[in-house]
């Protein structure tokens, strides 16, 4: 499946139709250990599935949950920046800001773009020792173009991976962005 930047019209119309219904995600008791699956629309536009592992990123706490489609190039990090992930429901904030001990990023495997959250929520159903099952809802922008954004809606079960080396997105403040339609 290919990937497609869309433009802005159809981003308003595409995100007005996406914030209508969020049935299409499968509820994380239907996924297999180590599977995920969601929707990411926008600026972007595909069906998601692939690999989910969660892990620690360095104070060895459970802090971190990545969800790879290699098939479609898209990366999906759910981060905890204070503290371990524990069952219940939890805003998502603002990746630049963070203004939340809870962000999320989505990164493009073949260009290094990310997108940084701007806000969300994420529901985890159950934290044990051998992964995490939740879901998660969250608009992101790109960190190259104001104004592209996506919004992502998954469902996971991850495998514990233990520690997982990973850089977050180079975006600390929204001054490095680009105007639409701006290289």
């Amino acid at each position: 499946m290919k990937l497609l930047k869309i433009s802005a019209l159809a981003i308003a119309s595409a995100l007005s139709l996406g914030a209508c219904d969020a049935s299409g995600v499968t509820d994380p008791g239907g996924l297999r250990v180590g599977q995920f699956d969601g929707r990411i629309a926008g600026t972007l536009d595909a069906r998601l599935d692939g690999q989910a592992v969660s892990g620690s990123t360095v104070s060895g706490f459970h802090d971190i949950i990545v969800l790879t489609d290699y098939a479609r190039g898209i990366e999906v990090t759910l981060y905890h920046d204070t503290n371990e992930f524990y069952e219940g429901r939890f805003s998502i904030g603002d990746a630049v800001l963070m203004n939340r001990p809870i962000v999320a990023y989505v990164r493009l495997l073949d260009t290094g773009e990310y997108f940084d959250s701007l806000h969300g929520v994420i529901d985890l159903y159950g934290v044990r020792r051998g992964g995490i099952s939740g879901t998660a809802t969250f608009r992101a922008e790109s960190d190259r173009v104001v104004g592209d954004v996506v919004d992502v809606d998954v469902s996971f079960v991850t495998d514990y991976a233990g520690n997982i080396s990973y850089n977050l997105s180079p975006s600390f403040s929204t001054s490095g962005k680009s105007a639409p339609g701006e290289a």
